[in-house]
This record gives structure tokens, C-alpha cells and sequence, in this order.
């Protein structure tokens, strides 16, 4: 079996909410590793988002290393909690304890918010992927070339996937026992993140035991978007820690 603690890695990619599996190519060139991807295009429902990760966990041979990012990361999470064993660790991007509102969790989007995009969805999907991509983008990306590329790039899912994706969203709850997980989990949020708000980032981060935690000022929703050469030094420096000593305190 192939030590999975140094490279190539077994990396499993998987997507955000109403983004397809390609919106990683650019981070994935030239980095060492094998490349497996999940793509939810054919979700129908809010089972389906987890179900189509443990399948593509258990398709790859050897433990493998989850890269997801937000819904791809709470996906992974609930993945990682099914199949522990076929899991080397966890490199999370904007992920949350659980996306909706609750009194343990003021950070999370208001349940009526989330019905109000399903609805919306039916009528005029591409204004919601508008709307939703603002949020993803601090003020100051919005101004950048990255976001008019992310604009230009933008791809109309399935609304059958899209309303699929809003359904695990409104029922993910953080696996309890991985808060007693022994894989490491690598953390990454925009400290300006309108999706998934740090706070709740950092929250995740004091329900694990083995984590690193790290906040980059000024970013949003998209780091590995916005900011492409830096996320790759980050991946691959979280890759080579493997199973070694976590940390939980931030770094900016």
C-alpha cells in the first residue's frame, strides 16, 4: 500500500453548492498527486450529496485525502464519519459545524433563506447563482480580475442538484462522534467569508481534536480561487504535516 503520507497523494476533490468539479483544475496543475473528483450534477436529492462521496471515497484504492470545499467540505466531514478507515485526512475549505441558524449557531443562514432560494430556484435559477456569487466574494475581490473570470466561467447546474445541495445544507449537523476523530483535519476560511462565516469556521475548529486552523484576512468564500499559488503552498504544507502534530490556534 502507497505511504499516503508523502507524494503523490490519493487527493479526492469535492465541490461547493452549485459548482461543478472543475472549478479546481487550476489548483490541481502541477500539484503532486493522483486526482479524483466528485461532481453532484446528478444529485435529485439531499441524500445523494453524502452517498455520491462515499462512493467516490470507496472507489479509490488507497486512503484518501478529501479536499472540499463548503458544501463539499461538510460532505466530506459526514463521509469521513461513515468510512474513517479509507480516509488519510481532511483539508477543508470554509467549512461549518452546520449551515443553518440555530441558538448554538447564530453565524448560520436563516432556514426561511434557504426556502426562499428553492423557490426562487424554479424561476429564475441564473439571478440566484448572481446573487449567491456576491456572496462569495469580499467587496475588494469583487473589484478583481478573479471574479469577472468566475462570472465568465459560470455554469447553470441541474436545478434538481442545485435544490439537492440546499437540502443537505439544511440538514447537516457535524457527525458527533468526530469530535473524538483521530484524523487530522486541516482548516482553511476567508476571514471575509459571506457564505459561511468565520465564526463558524472557528467553531468546527473547537469540536475537533486534531486540527489546524487557519484564517486569511481580507479573503472571502473562494481562496483557492482568488488566491490560487498561495492556497497550493498551503495544501501542500498541510499534506506533508500527514498524521503529525495539529494545531488548533489560527494562523493569518
Amino acid at each position: 500500500m502507497h505511504n499516503q503520507a508523502s507524494p503523490p497523494w490519493d487527493m479526492l476533490w469535492i465541490p461547493g453548492w452549485s459548482v461543478p468539479p472543475s472549478v479546481f483544475r487550476n489548483v490541481q496543475q502541477g500539484f503532486p498527486a493522483r486526482h479524483h473528483e466528485v461532481s453532484f450534477l446528478h444529485a435529485a436529492r439531499g441524500e445523494e450529496i453524502l452517498s455520491t462521496v462515499v462512493e467516490a471515497v470507496e472507489n479509490v484504492k488507497e486512503p484518501v485525502h478529501l479536499v472540499g470545499w463548503s458544501m463539499g467540505g461538510m460532505a466530506a466531514l459526514a463521509a469521513a464519519a461513515c468510512l474513517p478507515e479509507r480516509v488519510a485526512s481532511l483539508c477543508l475549505i470554509g467549512a461549518v459545524p452546520r449551515f443553518v441558524r440555530t441558538p448554538d449557531s447564530l453565524w448560520g443562514w436563516d432556514l426561511r433563506v434557504l426556502e426562499r432560494m428553492k423557490q426562487q430556484l424554479r424561476r429564475d435559477a441564473a439571478g440566484v447563482l448572481t446573487a449567491f456569487d456576491k456572496r462569495m466574494f469580499s467587496r475588494q475581490e469583487r473589484g478583481e480580475e478573479t471574479y469577472r473570470q468566475w462570472r465568465e466561467n459560470r455554469e447553470l447546474l441541474p436545478v434538481e442538484s442545485l435544490e439537492a445541495g440546499l437540502n443537505f445544507l439544511e440538514h447537516f449537523l457535524l457527525p458527533s462522534h468526530l469530535r473524538r476523530c483521530a484524523l487530522p483535519i486541516h482548516l482553511l476560511h476567508g476571514e471575509q467569508d459571506g457564505v459561511c462565516p468565520v465564526q463558524g469556521g472557528k467553531a468546527l475548529a473547537d469540536l475537533l481534536p486534531r486540527v489546524t486552523w487557519t484564517v486569511w484576512e481580507g479573503t472571502g468564500h473562494l481562496p483557492f480561487w482568488t488566491q490560487p499559488v498561495r492556497f497550493q503552498q498551503w495544501l501542500k504544507e498541510r499534506m506533508e504535516v500527514g498524521i503529525g502534530q495539529t494545531e488548533s490556534s489560527p494562523t493569518i
